[in-house]
């Protein structure tokens, strides 16, 4: 029934982006990826390290291929779309990536730390209708709203505790997951499919010393499963010898079953100001739910195109280009690095044509 009603919500919304008959019609595919240290890549954390007081770091990414429709002030999109997020301290991101490179946790180092980490993925098909209107002369806002047809998702969240003393080492903690795949031996896998909705914001202001915007996803959304699987695992363990195995660790306790289930997914935002006084510059506070990091940023533009360059909190270095290939297809890619200028990634692509 949940999955019927968000399939009912995408076929009123196709219904009005393909009745009607004037304004521009656009096809597009992009992807963005954001972080506050660094890249979701197993080389970046590798050299992080244990430590007791570690920071809370963020990272997200979002990969869209559609068609959209506009008339001002009318903006209608339907996209497949995949989205991801992370939430956790860079003790838990440094132990995740040992694990990916080498199936083994180095344990050598001596201390007791916590590790958090969360994780959300995503994928739907989203169709959006957003709509700007001007308050004034200076201060314009643009509300978003949209549904999704839930194809698969899966929200996980770790607590433990590491205490490494004297060659010894135990973990403690707890893990639970919900999703539309299976965490232990059930006969009738058949999850509901599930649907969602939520709204993202984009307000712009306008003085004579700037313009201020702030760009908000996620501000309201909602997940919801009538049938979903979940699980959740109790770990005590101890390991000798400085090393452990993820892959082995057995839980002491373990619950499996089904559960209907509303969620949402972290909220992301962006306040930026960019001043008159200096052309192309941007400065800006950016983050995910309560985590927070300041972000600065420089732009260029001549009549083909725009290049543009970005840091969060001098913990990356991003630098992309985009232009116009044709008189209805524009594109543009970006590059991120880490602080040290290694690793470099593509982190953005962008391609659109409009008709």
């Amino acid at each position: 029934m949940q999955a019927q009603k968000g399939q009912l919500l995408l076929a009123f919304f196709s219904w009005l982006l393909c009745g009607s008959a004037w304004g521009q019609v656009s096809a597009f595919v992009q992807a963005d990826h954001n972080s506050s240290s660094g890249l979701a890549t197993a080389n970046h954390w590798l050299a992080k390290g244990l430590t007791p007081h570690s920071p809370v770091e963020w990272v997200h990414y979002r990969v869209d291929a559609g068609v959209g429709y506009e008339h001002a002030p009318w903006k209608i999109s339907l996209a497949q779309t995949r989205q991801g997020y992370l939430l956790g301290n860079s003790s838990a991101m440094f132990l995740a990536a040992q694990n990916e490179a080498k199936h083994t946790l180095d344990l050598s180092t001596p201390g007791t730390f916590p590790l958090q980490a969360e994780v959300w993925t995503l994928k739907a098909t989203t169709l959006a209708a957003s709509f700007k209107h001007s308050l004034s002369s200076d201060l314009s806002v643009e509300l978003k709203p949209y549904v999704m047809n839930i194809h698969d998702y899966e929200h996980s969240k770790g607590q433990f505790t590491l205490v490494n003393q004297g060659g010894n080492s135990q973990v403690t903690g707890t893990l639970a997951r919900t999703g539309m795949r299976d965490y232990g031996f059930l006969i009738h896998d058949q999850p509901d499919a599930g649907w969602g909705a939520g709204l993202n914001l984009r307000s712009d202001w306008q003085t004579h010393w700037g313009s201020t915007q702030l760009k908000v996803e996620n501000l309201f959304n909602r997940l919801n499963f009538q049938t979903i699987h979940q699980s959740t695992r109790q770990y005590n363990v101890t390991a000798t010898g400085g090393q452990l195995n993820i892959g082995a660790l057995p839980s002491v306790t373990g619950q499996y079953g089904y559960t209907s289930l509303q969620e949402h997914l972290p909220m992301t935002w962006l306040l930026s100001f960019q001043p008159v006084a200096i052309r192309g510059l941007t400065t800006a506070i950016t983050g995910q739910d309560a985590q927070a990091r300041w972000a600065l940023g420089y732009e260029g533009r001549n009549t083909y195109g725009r290049l543009w360059l970005r840091t969060v909190a001098a913990h990356n270095w991003s630098i992309g280009v985009d232009w116009d290939i044709h008189p209805h297809w524009r594109a543009g890619i970006g590059a991120t690095t880490d602080q040290n200028l290694k690793t470099p990634t593509v982190s953005s692509f962008y391609l659109a044509g409009y008709w």
